[in-house]
């Protein structure tokens, strides 16, 4: 039976499109999509909400300066967001490698999201990839998506779209909603597994559960072409 290719988008990491179409297609076609944007994943801890105080952003820059990776981790999305002091991608770049070289998951991962963008340093693909493993190798989630989003493009590393699937599904399986969009991505359009459309409506059932956009958007379209 020949195998149906729907027009719906795998979205690699968080707002990379990669057409769909036959294996092949879609690798030639990642190879042509501009380059990645990555969400940056900074914005975690309590702070995020609301300002620091002169006296609390005064005791965490110690902390920071101390060696505290997550104080580092924390000051980089302050930085990142200009939460009462200037905005500042260069100093966040600065604070967040201090804390991903202390092996801190969530610098690692950001870090790796701001090479991919070239946020705070020159874009950097192969750079972006090397800490983007770092933070996927301890279990992220996010991270395994974002490592699976430059395998199925090419960025960094040789294109790989088996990698990528596996790194889609381990993502997935942990429930992060960008995995789950692109695993469904993948079952939709039969790269790198038979096609399952089963499968694929599952995914995004699990990732529009999570408020996913382009997963809603997905589904919508699924149903009306039944």
């Amino acid at each position: 039976m020949k195998k149906k290719f729907w027009g719906i988008p795998v979205v690699l990491g968080i707002s990379l499109v990669l057409a769909a179409g036959s294996s092949s297609n879609a690798a030639q076609q990642a190879k042509q999509t501009p380059a990645p944007e990555f969400a940056l994943a900074v914005a975690e801890s309590p702070q995020s909400s609301e300002p620091l105080s002169a006296d609390e952003l005064k005791e965490l820059i110690n902390n920071a300066e101390n060696g505290s990776a997550r104080a580092q981790y924390d000051l980089a999305e302050i930085y990142v967001k200009g939460h009462g002091i200037p905005q500042s991608d260069d100093e966040a770049v600065t604070w967040l490698r201090k804390a991903a070289e202390q092996g801190y998951v969530e610098a690692q991962r950001s870090l790796g999201a701001m090479y991919a963008a070239g946020r705070g340093v020159p874009q950097d693909h192969a750079e972006a990839v090397t800490w983007l493993r770092k933070a996927a190798e301890q279990g992220d989630a996010r991270a395994q998506a974002n490592l699976g989003a430059m395998y199925a493009r090419g960025f960094g590393v040789p294109q790989n779209l088996t990698e990528a699937l596996n790194l889609y599904r381990k993502a997935a399986d942990q429930g992060d909603a960008s995995g789950q969009m692109n695993l469904g991505g993948m079952y939709l359009n039969g790269i790198g597994v038979p096609q399952n459309l089963s499968e694929a409506v599952n995914w995004y059932r699990k990732a529009a559960e999570q408020g996913f956009p382009e997963a809603i958007k997905n589904l919508n379209i699924f149903d009306n072409r039944k």
